[in-house]
């Protein structure tokens, strides 16, 4: 905005001078006012077009800008949602692993304690049976 301002304020200056020297060196006539006063304001609407012209590219490139971001966070939040997705299911599996273990493991237990009672039972029956 500050080198918008500054250009407008030179071409201003630029035009006051010009102005100047125009009404200095030249022969007086009536529309004489209205010609640079004319002049003036093609000038500036001249300089607001490209102005506008400018926002409105600026506008369009940070729309599209805005546009490309968006599309970038989307497609960003559906990897992590499939990459959660697929973590998750890993971990349900390994806790499904685990499970399955430790039911071994504990039926694996049980059949080893079984087998130490009756080994128990056997030998205290054998130690009854030296002892009689």
């Amino acid at each position: 905005e500050d080198i918008s301002q500054d250009a407008f304020q030179q071409v201003d200056f630029a035009l006051r001078e010009l102005s100047n020297y125009y009404e200095s060196n030249s022969y007086e006539f009536p529309e004489k006012r209205l010609y640079l006063a004319e002049a003036k304001t093609q000038f500036m609407a001249e300089i607001l077009n490209i102005q506008s012209s400018l926002l409105v590219d600026h506008q369009r490139a940070s729309d599209e800008m805005a546009e490309q971001l968006k599309e970038n966070l989307q497609t960003q939040l559906a990897e992590s949602k499939e990459e959660a997705r697929s973590e998750k299911e890993r971990l349900e599996q390994t806790q499904k692993q685990t499970l399955l273990q430790k039911s071994e493991l504990e039926a694996n237990l049980q059949i080893l304690r079984d087998q130490l009672d009756n080994v128990k039972e056997a030998k205290q029956k054998d130690d009854d049976e030296n002892t009689a």
